[in-house]
């Protein structure tokens, strides 16, 4: 048998690195290996808008993708695509997202941001009244149960009168926790 603690320590891991593992040890446990990116099947993928005034017209109490992303952002096990404006997530299972934006409305506004899932509203949202002139910050975020692999995350804006919202900076972020 060896001696555990007499073992060199792995300094830097990399996601082939094998595990031994037991397989359900209450009951008929089986000897097992897994490799370390299996065992955190980890995610990650951004969508960024760089500092610039990124200009856009959202009807009037309807949710309105945010578009204009101008960069990919890091990322791991996820496709983010800043041409179609959303982050794909490789793999199901329990995602935390969150959306911060940085914004001048046209016109004294409240100001709604949310992210969706395939095209559908999640629970994250947040908002901000705007006063027409200054730049005000809005973030929003929480954990989105039972994703799907190949599902979208997607970037919404809502506004409660007629104007345009100029985004100065905007980052959307999606993790996946466990799945």
């Amino acid at each position: 048998m060896v001696d555990v603690t007499a073992m060199t320590a792995l300094v830097a891991r990399v996601d082939a690195d094998l595990l031994y593992i037991v397989d359900d040890p209450s009951g008929s446990p089986l000897p097992r290996k897994i490799t370390v990116g299996n065992l955190l099947q980890q995610g990650w993928g951004e969508l960024i808008l760089n500092a610039g005034a990124a200009t856009q017209s959202p009807v009037i109490s309807t949710w309105t993708k945010l578009t204009q992303f101008t960069a990919n952002g890091q990322s791991k096990n996820t496709t983010p695509a800043h041409g179609t404006d959303q982050i794909v997530a490789d793999a199901g299972g329990l995602w935390e997202v969150r959306l911060d934006a940085s914004f001048v409305a046209g016109a004294a506004a409240l100001v709604e941001l949310a992210v969706y899932l395939n095209g559908s509203p999640t629970t994250i949202f947040g908002q901000a009244n705007n006063d027409g002139t200054n730049i005000q910050h809005v973030s929003a975020g929480g954990l989105v149960p039972s994703v799907v692999a190949a599902q979208a995350f997607d970037a919404r804006v809502r506004l409660d009168a007629t104007t345009t919202i100029g985004l100065t900076e905007a980052r959307l972020y999606a993790r996946r926790l466990s799945a």
